[in-house]
């Protein structure tokens, strides 16, 4: 009997999801099938003073109503057949005195748990499951890199054709 492959662990090893920072997520739809949303082939790389618009489907208006509702989420785009968000977990500050230590505290959750919750609204109130096992994450590292970050989030609609997600028709 073969064994089966192993599958490589999607997070960074040793790594807290609960520390202050940005992380840059994509999520696909299962199968990668367009579920979301359309962008019409002559609006990709058209005219340079009006971007490209992504045309949500009644789906992909449930998955942007969720999207916007993750806590910390700063930038998102939903695109045809997945979607990419940036995530900003502050730094959690205690509040002065020893007295402080018994009041009750915020829930901390990590990126997983946010993205679990998520997942679960959208799959909850489309009556079946939409997207795909796990998610690709990246740990934002510098104030530079979240810059560009977000213009390519702000961008992607109009890169349409050139992504790796792109399927052809569709």
């Amino acid at each position: 009997m073969s064994a089966l492959p192993q599958r490589k662990a999607p997070r960074l090893h040793g790594y807290d999801y609960c520390a202050a920072g940005a992380y840059f997520i994509t999520i696909c739809a299962r199968n990668r099938r367009c579920l979301f949303g359309s962008i019409s082939p002559t609006d990709v790389g058209g005219d340079a003073c009006i971007a490209p618009q992504v045309a949500l489907t009644p789906l992909g208006n449930i998955v942007q109503k969720h999207l916007a509702n993750i806590p910390g989420v700063t930038e998102f785009v939903v695109m045809p057949n997945h979607l990419h968000c940036l995530i900003v977990v502050p730094a959690h500050t205690a509040a002065g005195g020893p007295m402080q230590a018994s009041a009750p505290t915020a829930k901390v959750e990590t990126i997983s748990q946010r993205i679990r919750v998520f997942k679960g609204h959208v799959s909850h109130e489309a009556g079946a499951g939409v997207f795909q096992r796990s998610f690709y994450d990246h740990i934002v590292r510098h104030e530079d890199e979240y810059r560009e970050i977000c213009e390519y989030i702000q961008n992607n609609p109009a890169r349409w054709a050139f992504d790796k997600f792109y399927t052809e028709g569709e």
